[in-house]
């Protein structure tokens, strides 16, 4: 799976933005606040169509505490307000991600064999497989409480969105598996999940991988445990460390791309390290957003009447 285009309106640093991309190795602006806001949109829309928690995006941009928690699937309660309004547009409580999305082989797949159970998908898959969803966030009055959904999925021309609670069992499956498609580098803790793949039997190869992908250029990697028995980074068998902060973040970048199991992988800077991982034989990746100094994001105007997001309704008062 790739992203054909992303649309991103109702944050600060992206009001009103969209981006067309290939696959492959894709350049942008930045490091920049816009970017990174772009970067928070994508995982904001994967982690919400896949039902994963969003308190940890919330609480690396700083609109989320250690007390906020969600009352349910898609609320988030208990949230700082200062830090939710410094993250949307200024007098804004909601903010869209518009997505296209090019199915790869395993997903046209999960396709096909939900077309016996709805006629729609054999139809969109003859004409257009293109993805297209689209989800919406909106906050409280008083930015203490978030709502995200899913208000739209398309097949080509086929509209195929329903309610949570009527979504036959095929999307749900579709929407989990797209969720784990998309992953951010470096990882929330490169460290455990090499350690994770070190030592369980099914991502060995991931892990096995991983030591050799700073070669021929960069030592060969393992991971070790020094003497209070955390996990050490090892170049050539001896502290990566040696080789500079450089080595240490590609390491991160390495265990990322090759550990996610992603499609998609957004990247500050640009690295050589991923071309291989987006090409022949060996390639793991799809398609890496490199924000590394490329085109700038097209502003969009804010269409005249446009339609704020719409709320699903909050399980209690987060007032």
């Amino acid at each position: 799976m790739w992203i054909r285009s992303v649309e991103v309106r109702g944050l600060r640093d992206l009001p009103g933005q969209r981006l067309d991309v290939e696959p492959g190795a894709v350049s942008i602006a930045g490091p920049d606040p816009a970017s990174t806001a772009l970067f928070d949109a994508l995982e904001l829309a994967f982690a919400a169509v896949a039902g994963a928690s969003l308190l940890p995006l919330l609480r690396r941009v700083g609109a989320a505490t250690a007390a906020s928690e969600a009352s349910a699937p898609g609320e988030l309660n208990l949230l700082d307000p200062a830090g939710l309004r410094d993250w949307l547009a200024p007098g804004q409580q909601s903010l869209s991600v518009t997505l296209r999305l090019a199915l790869d082989p395993q997903l046209h797949a999960k396709l096909r064999s939900a077309a016996s159970a709805d006629p729609r998908v054999a139809l969109a898959l003859a004409d257009d497989p293109t993805l297209s969803l689209v989800v919406g966030a909106v906050a409280t009055t008083d930015h203490s409480a978030l709502a995200v959904s899913l208000q739209r999925l398309d097949l080509g021309a086929e509209a195929l969105w329903a309610p949570e609670a009527e979504r036959p069992r095929w999307q749900r499956a579709l929407l989990s598996a797209l969720g784990e498609r998309l992953a951010r580098a470096p990882g929330p803790d490169p460290l455990g999940a090499l350690r994770a793949a070190q030592r369980g039997r099914a991502g060995f190869g991931a892990y096995t991988r991983w030591t050799s992908a700073l070669l021929p250029a960069g030592p060969r990697l393992r991971l070790a445990e020094d003497a209070d028995g955390a996990p050490l980074l090892l170049g050539d068998e001896l502290p990566l460390r040696r080789f500079g902060a450089a080595a240490l973040r590609r390491a991160e970048l390495a265990a990322a791309a090759v550990l996610s199991g992603a499609d998609v992988l957004l990247v500050e800077g640009d690295d050589p390290l991923l071309l291989p991982l987006l090409e022949g034989e060996g390639a793991c990746l799809e398609q890496a957003l490199c924000a590394a100094g490329g085109p700038p994001l097209q502003a969009l105007a804010a269409p005249p009447g446009a339609r704020q997001a719409r709320a699903l309704p909050f399980a209690r008062s987060s007032a």
